[in-house]
């Protein structure tokens, strides 16, 4: 199952009457894997590209990430600790090609990672500033 999405809209430079670039990609889904948390709060996803983003409870997030040799990613509950240090989890995913997961946090402890393979389709359109916002992956 493929889907071409638009990406956010770049901050361009040769921004024309505020018009945008925006870029195609086709996400082909891979499959989900589930998480518990300890926790009820947020959690904080490292996404292996030096970034660390956060999910609060009853909210979804969409990004990047790059799997360690292993095929794992990290994260942890934002307010966790064992003797003052944060306790760091890790889901090892079945598709070792993921590059893009949208992270569904619930108002309980569960966690979904839906996973996708995300390619460039190699095309990049200006958005016009008057035309409505393109479809997100992120929800």
């Amino acid at each position: 199952q493929e889907l071409v999405v638009a990406s956010r809209p770049w901050p361009s430079a040769c921004n024309s009457g505020g018009a945008q670039m925006a870029a195609a990609y086709t996400d082909k889904f891979l499959g989900v894997e589930t998480a518990t948390s300890q926790g009820y709060g947020p959690i904080v996803v490292r996404d292996g590209l030096g970034s660390e983003i956060t999910v609060p409870a009853g909210e979804r997030r969409a990004f990047s990430v790059q799997l360690d040799a292993d095929g794992r990613f990290f994260w942890r509950d934002a307010g966790e600790r064992y003797e003052g240090f944060p306790v760091i989890e890790s889901t090892k995913l079945s598709w070792r090609e993921t590059n893009y997961v949208q992270v569904t946090r619930d108002a309980g402890r569960n966690i979904t990672w839906a996973c996708y393979e995300r390619q460039s389709a190699g095309a990049a359109f200006l958005v016009p500033p008057s035309a409505p916002a393109p479809p997100m992956a992120a929800g």
